[in-house]
């Protein structure tokens, strides 16, 4: 017969007896739970958990039930059988257990009254023998004391990092851009979003580092490539991040978006109404501009490279590279049969950007006198031939009798 004297709190013992040469001891299992409501939580407040462990009285008393947690490989015990520790300061910390011996089940509650960043980790229930070997499975719960975000970055190519709105526009090139939203501060790491004109980007990356581990902070950098086209000038860019602490940060800046222009060349063209194998032809050195076609506006028509031929416009291009690797292209349109719309109408050659801007060029189709463009044309113009020649025989006619009586009036008077 063994007598052991179990402490139940207040100060009371209670004396039980037990024939432990008469049990077999059952196997000690443990389950750790959080009774609050969640383990991440903020300075100051307060977290409950239990530890349920399944044992008989003979283990109860000749074993170790601990609450503790870890400093590397050390143990530090802040409640053992129902009672405190020096390492558990009265004011933080509080323990309580039960025992039902029907079940047998030792419910050992331990409180935090006010979270410390000490708390921050993991916090273990154990059951240990005499020689300090484990007896059952670690349990562990997680605890997350709750920081807000201190800082937050925007950063475009590697640039300096602009920490707070602009008013002003920032002008980048249109094209692919690395751009990071780094938000630091927080614990757990914080949420970091990118936006483009209040479209989320999805196709990033997310990395998350330790800043410092007394308090513990981190940092979380997102990072993707955003292609920005000269449409998106006078759009915001934003790096925004939200905390599980419940607060948010957030930069937008405008933006102003420049093209790299190519030269266009253009040459006035001449022709006469109804001249047949027209060209207009204009160079393109490309300068470093990143053009995915090219078009010809005459008015409000356009006609396209390789695009359906109609019985008067066709338009091709040709392509050659220059001895240093400038890309040059000549675009032709050959105009079947140069009608007067030609003449009249405002041509332009544009070339379209791979983000969807357009540079353009005039170009004009000037008029000259040409050959009769057919037998009504020629019997027109002939018709007008032979009214000009009688009009001139009849002021001649008209002319030489003034002549003569004009010098018949100085004869005579």
């Amino acid at each position: 017969m063994v007598v052991n004297n179990f402490y139940i709190g207040a100060g009371v013992f209670l004396s039980l007896v037990s024939l432990s040469l008469s049990q077999t001891p059952i196997e000690i299992k443990g389950k750790f739970t959080t009774l609050s409501p969640s383990n991440h939580i903020k300075l100051g407040e307060t977290l409950k958990f239990s530890c349920l462990i399944t044992t008989d009285i003979n283990s109860m008393f000749s074993n170790t039930f601990v609450i503790y947690r870890k400093d590397g490989e050390k143990r530090i015990t802040l409640a053992e059988k129902g009672i405190l520790l020096e390492e558990a300061d009265p004011n933080y910390y509080d323990v309580k257990h039960t025992y039902e011996v029907a079940s047998n089940t030792l419910d050992i509650q331990f409180t935090i009254l006010k979270v410390t960043d000490e708390d921050d980790g993991k916090l273990y229930c154990g059951a240990f023998n005499s020689k300090q070997t484990p007896l059952m499975g670690e349990q562990s719960l997680d605890i997350v004391v709750l920081r807000p975000l201190t800082n937050l970055k925007l950063i475009i190519d590697g640039l300096d990092p602009i920490t707070s709105n602009q008013d002003s526009q920032i002008e980048v090139k249109s094209g692919s851009h690395k751009v990071q939203c780094i938000a630091e501060g927080s614990n757990p790491a914080a949420k970091a979003e990118v936006y483009l004109h209040g479209e989320q980007d999805f196709n990033g990356t997310v990395t998350s580092v330790i800043l410092t581990e007394k308090p513990k902070t981190l940092r979380t950098n997102y990072t993707t490539y955003l292609y920005i086209a000269s449409a998106n000038t006078g759009h915001d860019l934003e790096c925004k991040a939200s905390s599980e602490y419940g607060d948010t940060k957030s930069i937008r800046v405008p933006l102003k978006v420049t093209v790299e222009e190519p030269n266009l060349n253009c040459t006035d063209t001449e022709a006469y109404e109804g001249q047949k194998d027209t060209q207009i032809i204009c160079t393109v050195d490309h300068h470093n501009s990143k053009l995915i076609g090219y078009k010809y506006q005459i008015g409000p028509n356009v006609y396209y490279p390789g695009g359906d031929r109609d019985e008067i416009h066709f338009v091709q291009t040709e392509d050659w590279l220059d001895d240093d690797g400038s890309k040059w292209t000549k675009v032709i349109l050959t105009l079947q049969k140069a009608e007067n719309e030609h003449f009249s109408s405002d041509i332009y050659l544009v070339a379209e950007h791979e983000d969807g801007h357009m540079s353009r060029m005039p170009v004009k189709l000037q008029r000259v006198e040409g050959p009769y463009l057919n037998d009504e044309d020629k019997e027109g113009r002939s018709r007008g031939n032979d009214d000009n020649s009688s009009n001139m025989l009849t002021l001649s006619v008209i002319t030489f009798w003034l002549s003569l009586l004009w010098s018949l009036g100085r004869r005579f008077f």
